[in-house]
C-alpha cells in the first residue's frame, strides 16, 4: 500500500497540489513526538480496522443485493465520504486507496491481513519514511 501512496504523492505533486500532503506533515509534527506517534499509530491503525472493515463492513454482508456481496464498496465509500469534511484532497484520495485496499484485504482475506497491512502503511508514512 505504500508504493500507492507514493505514486499518489507523485500524482499530487504533477497536479499542484503537494502541499496538502506538506499540511498533513506539518500537522502530525507539531502535536506530538515520533515514539508516541508511533506507538498512536498502532492503535489508530488496529481501531479503524476494527470499525469500517470488522464492524461497517461485517454487518453489511447480512444486507442483500451488491451490499451484501460486495460489503468493502460501502465501507470504501463511507470511510472516503468521511475525509471529505478536511477539504484537503490528499487525505480523501488517501482514504479512498485505504478503503479499496483494505476493503477488499478484510473481505478477500481476513481482518488481520488489513489490519496489519493499515499499521505497516501508517508507521512507514509518517515514522520511518516519510513522503
Amino acid at each position: 500500500m505504500y508504493v500507492v501512496f507514493v505514486g499518489g504523492d507523485a500524482l499530487l505533486r504533477h497536479l499542484g497540489l503537494s502541499g496538502y500532503v506538506a499540511l498533513v506533515y506539518s500537522m502530525v509534527e507539531h502535536t506530538i513526538g515520533k515514539y508516541e506517534l508511533a506507538a498512536a499509530l498502532i492503535i489508530i491503525g488496529i481501531m479503524e480496522e476494527l470499525y469500517w472493515r470488522g464492524g461497517l463492513q461485517e454487518l453489511m454482508r447480512g444486507v442483500g443485493g451488491l451490499v451484501g456481496r460486495e460489503p468493502w464498496l460501502l465501507s470504501m465509500t463511507y470511510y472516503t465520504l468521511v475525509h471529505l469534511s478536511t477539504l484537503n484532497p490528499a487525505l480523501v484520495a488517501g482514504a479512498f486507496a485505504v478503503g479499496l485496499i483494505d476493503g477488499l484485504l478484510a473481505d478477500k482475506v481476513g481482518l488481520a491481513a488489513s489490519t496489519i497491512t493499515h499499521v505497516l502503511r501508517l508507521e512507514l508514512m509518517m515514522v520511518l519514511s516519510p513522503l
